[in-house]
């Protein structure tokens, strides 16, 4: 038995903070229970669209048997309802025959954690894992994450790169223990990373607006079988790209090529297609709200602004619309 399906959600609705981008100090009005600036926690509303999405994901099928979220609060925030309804389940069923399914813990993955570009300084990080176990008891000890982001941050290729990566050891894993079906609770940018390198649909321009982010919508990956040439663990290989639901971006028509405006050879690009099939695009038909807060690429993202040292010749200052970008941080 091998993964079949693959959820990715969206954490909920959250506070607000800063990054200055010459320093990259971090700031916020909320003081967040890590202690650290740029892991804000759900707001209020958040807390609510975390409480239904955690009912809505009780009755999907397949049920979800594995689960992997960004260490970062927010998210742990997010996808522990579920985790405690199921677990809750789970212990009512048990010796009464009428339930075949495990109780759950979370695999905190680095590797689906926050994007923040490229920077001269470090990066914000998440918490240590011991820390976050005090919050969050459900939080799997025996897991390891299998990529760890770069601590400058990273570019757009290397935000794809970081993604594969990621998603390929999942599935492994997932494939390993015969589990079904997994989701996967991350960040905006993370999330249409993930979607393209899913689908093998990644577009020449990042800002091109094909997956959507809502917070606490549901995304719906099907692995696509009828690869007969698959050699990795994505399911990469097939020339024919299978269509989703009509709410989820058209596959590209068009393959990789061998040279790209990027200077990404064409050897490099085919390796993060995919064959999954987007059955649902960033879904809040369960949510009291409906969606909120989407968020999508607008080119600019990949920073490095801002003298490296004293003195430098580089870049001095951010670009003009650095405030936009720090307030549609993810």
């Amino acid at each position: 038995m091998s993964l079949e399906t693959i959820y990715v959600v969206r954490h909920g609705f959250r506070c607000s903070y800063f990054v200055d981008p010459v320093s990259g100090v971090a700031s916020t009005n909320v003081l967040s229970p890590t202690k650290i600036a740029a892991d804000p926690p759900l707001t209020a509303h958040g807390i609510d669209q975390a409480q239904e999405l955690g009912a809505y994901l009780m009755s999907l099928d397949p049920p979800i048997e594995a689960v992997y979220s960004s260490p970062y609060y927010r998210c742990l925030q997010t996808i522990s309802p579920f985790v405690s309804l199921r677990n809750e389940q789970v212990g009512k069923s048990q010796g009464k025959g009428a339930n075949s399914l495990k109780p759950l813990a979370i695999r905190s993955e680095r590797g689906i954690g926050e994007f923040y570009g490229e920077a001269h300084f470090d990066q914000p990080q998440p918490a240590p894992h011991s820390f976050l176990k005090t919050m969050f008891p459900v939080l799997d000890d025996s897991f390891e994450s299998g990529v760890v982001p770069a601590k400058k941050g990273e570019s757009i290729e290397g935000l794809y790169d970081r993604v594969r990566a990621a998603v390929e050891k999942i599935v492994e894993r997932c494939d390993q223990e015969g589990i079904r079906s997994a989701i996967l609770c991350s960040h905006a940018a993370v999330i249409i990373a993930l979607g393209r390198v899913l689908t093998g649909n990644i577009p020449d321009k990042v800002e091109v607006q094909d997956f959507d982010t809502f917070t606490c919508g549901l995304s719906v990956f099907k692995r696509h079988t009828a690869s007969p040439n698959s050699y990795s663990a994505l399911g990469g290989g097939s020339d024919e790209l299978p269509t989703g639901s009509t709410d989820c971006p058209a596959p590209s028509s068009n393959p990789p090529s061998a040279s790209s405006p990027d200077g990404i050879d064409g050897t490099q690009r085919i390796k993060r297609t995919g064959n999954w099939i987007c059955k649902a695009n960033s879904d809040c038909s369960f949510l009291t709200g409906g969606p909120e807060r989407g968020w999508h690429f607008t080119g600019d993202e990949s920073f490095l602004f801002g003298d490296p040292v004293p003195g430098s010749d580089a870049a001095s200052g951010p670009p003009e619309n650095i405030a936009a970008l720090n307030t549609s941080r993810l």
